[in-house]
Parts: structure tokens; C-alpha cells; sequence
């Protein structure tokens, strides 16, 4: 096969004798002035990805709980302290399982033990941000930017006859 421009040594390289299926599909995508596709998620494993996506929010969590320090306050009150962590998300799951945020959705859409397991991870994901702010390991501001963005948290103002106003915080319902 002949080809013209930049990639033609490569192109026939591909072409040669030994070279692989996928050599050739990539070589006739330039070719033909198609977009190069990134390569194909990870095929869904039932044993590995429900436990896995469980065990990655849970080891973050243990470590919050592990490393908190207690310490009394001038009132005599105890209070934890968290270290700074890495807080778990969706991005750094679906980086570990080599996967992207979007194939983790359909997964949790396609795949009902999956879907516990998403859910799961979400709550846990959820407590951590949460408790992380409350020992004052995680900006306030963050946090509460963290849990609107990725929990479904929003702010709720209410308005009282009377003048008063008043803000609740609250998960977004699912139906609406």
C-alpha cells in the first residue's frame, strides 16, 4: 500500500510482514484522516471492581480515623485534628481500575452489584469530606464546594413571614 504525507514511512512499516492487527487499523485510521480513538476501557470484572472501588474509599477513610490526633482544648474539651490526606474520589478510583469516571457511571447503571458498591463508595466518600472539615483537615468553603459538587448537597433558602431567613443544607432528591 502507498501512501503520501508525513507518515508514510511509518505507514508502510505497518504494513510489512509481522506487523500486528492493530498496527493496521491504526495505520489506515491516518491513512484516511480519521480520529485516532483512545484505547478501550477495561472490560467489567464482577469479582475485582465492586470489592475494589469499596476497599479504595474505605482504606482512605480508615486512615482519616487512624491518624486524627486528639487534643484537649483550653476548655477541657476534646477535639480531633485530621493530618492533610488525600481525599478519595471517582477520578482517583477510575485512575487505579485504568478506567474513565464515565465507564465507572455506566457500570453503576449497567451492573446491579456494582451499582451497591458506587452507592457505597459515594456514602463513604460523603463521611470522609465531612468529617475531614469537622477536624479541621479540609477547608470549610472546600468542603462544602466538595460535597454540592460530588454528593448532590445544595442550599435551600427559606423565608419566614416574619423576615427571617434561614439556609439548610440537604442532599438533592433523586426525582427531581
Amino acid at each position: 500500500m502507498k501512501s503520501t504525507g508525513k507518515y508514510r514511512r511509518r505507514l508502510d512499516a505497518y504494513f510489512r510482514e509481522g506487523s500486528t492487527e492493530r498496527q493496521r487499523r491504526r495505520a489506515k485510521r491516518i491513512l484516511f484522516g480519521k480520529p485516532l480513538r483512545p484505547p478501550l476501557a477495561r472490560k467489567y470484572d464482577p469479582e475485582v471492581h465492586p470489592a475494589g472501588i469499596v476497599a479504595y474509599f474505605e482504606e482512605a477513610y480508615q486512615k482519616l480515623k487512624d491518624e486524627a490526633e486528639s487534643v484537649v482544648t483550653n476548655h477541657g474539651d476534646k477535639k480531633y485534628i485530621a493530618k492533610p490526606l488525600r481525599a478519595p474520589s471517582m477520578a482517583g478510583y477510575a485512575l487505579r481500575a485504568e478506567v474513565s469516571v464515565k465507564t465507572l457511571s455506566e457500570w453503576a447503571d449497567g451492573y446491579e452489584e456494582f451499582r451497591v458498591a458506587y452507592e457505597r463508595a459515594k456514602t463513604i466518600q460523603e463521611a470522609f469530606i465531612f468529617e475531614l472539615a469537622a477536624m479541621n483537615g479540609l477547608n470549610p468553603h472546600v468542603a462544602l464546594m466538595a460535597l454540592k459538587n460530588y454528593q448532590g448537597w445544595r442550599e435551600k433558602a427559606e423565608i419566614d413571614l416574619t423576615g427571617k431567613v434561614a439556609l439548610h443544607f440537604d442532599r438533592q432528591d433523586e426525582g427531581a
